[in-house]
């Protein structure tokens, strides 16, 4: 709570971050429940004689991205107060990303409605989407909180980086290790939304009847779908194994995750093999794309982690400021405030 309240910036910082996951998530319910209305509309056997289920499959997926991006702000509040404990300066960089981002996806979302409207077969009489009370009030929304929380990220650095100077001691090789440490982190908890929830996704799919599976992907073998079963029940634990053999330097344990990560990488690549059909899911596709760029990121930087074993790094993260060897993490210090110092950790 001492580390929420240590500036004015912080209690912004969290404070925007709560209202942006609130009110966020409230418009994208909004559109999800206009979409869900628009759906089970022309799922009605009054509604037309015409086929409709490739503009319901499409709807589907439209839902499945709402869903994504009210999990997403969910995320991001997290990721938030997860920065603020950790006094993380590349998370601040993340968080800002993300941000600008998931409010440039908001127009795209915009664009697909529209699109799904004007491909819809005629004679089927549905309401308007009425855009300009469902989604605009989102992408306004999210722009401005996405550069509100630009702004914040910025006051907020200059103090992170200044904390991090003072527990390295300015020690050159030291920051950059401790650097490719704080890379291979958020790259770890990235991997939480982007895999995890890609993932899971994907297992709801191939659990589904044969019809849903033939919608969403081209014939997927049996053996294919247990392997993607057992990696997704992995994906979880290897992120903590990850994250614990980082922070203690366990060498057997970063040999176990390099090695056991590269079947994730393998996974996702092949749910993209048969993600290819004549009704493609274009997010789907993206999403996958990022994922697979995420998991080899991971994979390559948790090489570099484990190179700097023994370098030094394990005796920051045991040493408090004033009292070597006291166990703290290195930015867990509440008193030091960084006295708007714009030092950085480069």
């Amino acid at each position: 709570w001492k580390r929420l309240n240590a500036s004015i910036w912080t209690r912004l910082f969290i404070l925007t971050s709560i209202i942006q996951a609130i009110i966020g998530i409230f418009l994208e319910v909004r559109v999800l429940i206009r979409n869900n209305e628009i759906r089970l509309k022309i799922a009605s056997p009054t509604s037309s004689d015409c086929d409709v289920s490739s503009s319901m499959r499409r709807m589907d997926r439209i839902e499945g991205e709402n869903g994504v991006f009210i999990i997403f702000q969910g995320f991001q509040m997290w990721l938030c107060m997860n920065t603020i404990f950790k006094k993380d300066t590349i998370q601040l960089i993340v968080i800002t990303v993300l941000n600008f981002i998931c409010s440039a996806y908001s127009i795209v979302q915009i664009s697909e409605i529209r699109i799904w409207r004007n491909n819809l077969c005629q004679g089927i009489n549905i309401s308007d989407p009425e855009i300009l009370r469902y989604d605009l009030p989102l992408v306004i929304f999210l722009m401005t909180f996405a550069t509100i929380m630009g702004f914040l990220c910025y006051k907020l650095y200059g103090d992170f980086g200044w904390i991090i100077y003072r527990r390295i001691r300015g020690n050159p090789v030291i920051r950059r290790i401790y650097r490719t440490y704080l890379i291979f982190v958020i790259l770890l908890k990235l991997d939480v939304f982007f895999l995890l929830v890609l993932a899971v996704e994907s297992w709801i799919i191939f659990s589904a009847d044969q019809f849903s599976i033939k919608s969403e992907f081209s014939y997927v073998p049996e053996s294919y779908s247990i392997f993607h079963y057992v990696v997704t029940s992995l994906i979880g634990f290897l992120l903590v194994l990850a994250f614990c053999s980082t922070k203690k330097e366990w060498k057997i344990g970063m040999y176990a995750f390099s090695a056991l990560w590269i079947a994730v990488i393998i996974d996702f690549a092949l749910i993209l093999r048969y993600s290819f059909t004549e009704d493609t899911w274009y997010f789907f596709i993206a999403f996958l794309l990022v994922a697979i760029l995420l998991a080899t990121t991971t994979w390559v930087w948790g090489i570099f982690v484990l190179q700097n074993f023994d370098r030094g790094l394990k005796d920051v993260f045991n040493r408090a400021p004033d009292n070597p060897g006291a166990g703290q993490d290195p930015i867990d210090d509440d008193d030091e405030e960084g006295g708007g110092s714009n030092v950085i950790l480069n």
